[in-house]
């Protein structure tokens, strides 16, 4: 729904976008014909606000690539109200799976230089972190669907 919204108001947005960007320029361009200076406080404004339209116009080529990578992200399972068992099943089912994301934090070093030293010893600290999420797996998407779905009821055969 976002993505199609998105994409029926975005030539709008470009397009308003477009325009304030021109009008500023012309607001600026008068502005140094009247003989202010080039870095006065009101050129300046215009042309921070100038930029900042010009950041969003920019960003609008992406936000179609955010928006359908939030869709195609698999939801992740609130562990909050489940208890430690809970989450086995649900793993061991097929319908949740653990992702970690491990982060490394690079830090800047100066290595000496000792020309007489046949091998060079540094000592590095490397900070890791990792966020551990349990995610729903597509199995866990129809699984879902299908509880909540009341429209496509299963028939029962009663042998």
């Amino acid at each position: 729904m976002d993505l199609e919204l998105f994409k029926t108001n975005k030539p709008k947005i470009e397009e308003k976008l477009r325009t304030q960007i021109e009008e500023l320029s012309l607001k600026i361009s008068e502005k140094k014909k009247e003989g202010e200076h080039p870095l006065s406080s009101e050129i300046w404004s215009l042309l921070k606000i100038k930029n900042e339209l010009s950041s969003k116009l920019y960003s609008l080529k992406y936000k179609e690539v955010g928006i359908l990578r939030e869709i195609s992200e698999p939801p992740v399972v609130p562990e909050d109200g489940l208890r430690e068992f809970e989450i086995s099943n649900l793993i061991r089912l097929g319908l949740v799976k653990l992702t970690q994301e491990t982060y490394a934090n690079p830090q800047t070093i100066e290595i000496p230089s000792d020309h007489d030293q046949e091998y060079l010893s540094i000592k590095l600290d490397i900070e890791v972190e990792s966020n551990l999420e349990h995610i729903m797996t597509e199995l866990g998407k129809l699984f879902i669907e299908a509880c909540t779905d009341k429209s496509k009821k299963m028939p029962i055969k009663v042998t």
